[in-house]
């Protein structure tokens, strides 16, 4: 959605165009609309709209003169001038503020349509610009993330940071992007981090600056700061998360096999997320969590196939297994023979 403000101290313009964009332009939405000067730079803080429509004279302050303060804090928004004043040097100011275009009252609603559709293809453009930006940079930050690397997390934000500079991106966007790169980078940590690790990150200080901040260079050393606290906690949970922890799940299954375990019992047992238990398990034994509880079942299949007479749906379901058939084909898997040759064999 597209924020579009619209500042002008004649409310049948506001009440037209207002009625125009709620009744042809889905993809809009009117952020706020005022007839002060003094009230549309306040309110362009508040709501950091993507367009403004703008008078020349309004209470207070010119428009030309609010142009000028709102371009202070959010350079990129684009400025459209529909006025009754054909005025050679408002015309020049107005150049010298980058306004995308000067109209002249009355308007049509095909005027105002065919500016709206230009401010939208504008920044369509601007936001194809950022996501084109190459994915190998990002995939190496994610990647480094992962490993708790802080200095390689660095260098890949770095690269990041050149390739945007170099498309020219304005400040808004800018932190628009970081703001989305953040949320991106808070999903990969929360699946290595427990609760109590991820709590400790205080993620909504890091959104609440980023949100607040006007200028590429403060929105770069909060991203800075992110990556260090973030790679630290990462490194003292694999620090804390090693054997013991590696232990303590072996052991749980060991005792628990012929329930029906899933990795989420399992996780939530040893107070660690899913995915995260998933990639220190397998990186520890190479074999998933789940392998491990199979091979545990089957283990224990042979043994009772060996010392017991009981029948195979008995040992089927005394380990874990609802289904004889499913038992055996994964026996069979395992061992290379069916629970009937396997026992065929040991008498």
């Amino acid at each position: 959605m597209y924020q579009l403000m619209i500042i002008d101290d004649e409310p049948l313009v506001l009440k037209a165009i207002s009625h125009l964009v709620e009744t042809e332009l889905s993809d809009f939405i009117i952020c706020a609309q005022t007839g002060s000067g003094k009230e549309a730079i306040n309110l362009a803080i508040k709501q950091k709209p993507d367009i403004i429509l703008i008078d020349i004279q309004l209470e207070t302050i010119n428009g030309l003169e609010v142009i000028h303060e709102i371009n202070k804090f959010a350079p990129d928004t684009l400025f459209y001038i529909i006025s009754a004043y054909d005025n050679f040097n408002y015309a020049q100011k107005a150049i010298r503020l980058n306004v995308e275009d000067y109209l002249l009252k009355p308007v049509t609603k095909n005027d105002i349509l065919n500016l709206l559709n230009s401010a939208r293809n504008k920044l369509t453009q601007k936001e194809k610009i950022i996501s084109s930006l190459p994915l190998q940079a990002e995939n190496n930050l994610i990647k480094a993330i992962e490993s708790a690397d802080t200095e390689r997390a660095k260098l890949a934000l770095e690269k990041i940071i050149a390739l945007l500079k170099d498309q020219n991106i304005p400040p808004t966007q800018f932190q628009q992007y970081f703001f989305e790169l953040l949320s991106v980078l808070l999903r990969v940590i929360y699946g290595y981090l427990d609760d109590k690790s991820f709590q400790k990150l205080q993620t909504h200080k890091y959104q609440e600056q980023l949100a607040a901040t006007s200028t590429k260079d403060k929105a770069i050393n909060i991203i800075n700061h992110f990556l260090e606290h973030a790679t630290k906690l990462l490194r003292k949970n694999k620090d804390i998360g090693g054997s013991p922890l590696l232990e303590e799940v072996k052991i749980f299954i060991e005792k628990n096999y012929y329930y029906d375990l899933t990795l989420d019992d399992i996780a939530e047992q040893v107070s660690v997320s899913t995915s995260y238990l998933s990639k220190l398990f397998k990186d520890k034994y190479n074999v998933t969590i789940i392998e491990y509880l199979t091979y545990i079942r089957i283990e224990q299949a042979a043994e009772l196939l060996k010392q017991t007479a009981k029948p195979i749906c008995e040992i089927a379901n005394q380990i874990g297994y609802h289904d004889a058939n499913y038992f055996s084909k994964v026996f069979k898997k395992i061992t290379g023979q069916t629970p009937t040759e396997f026992r065929k064999k040991t008498y």
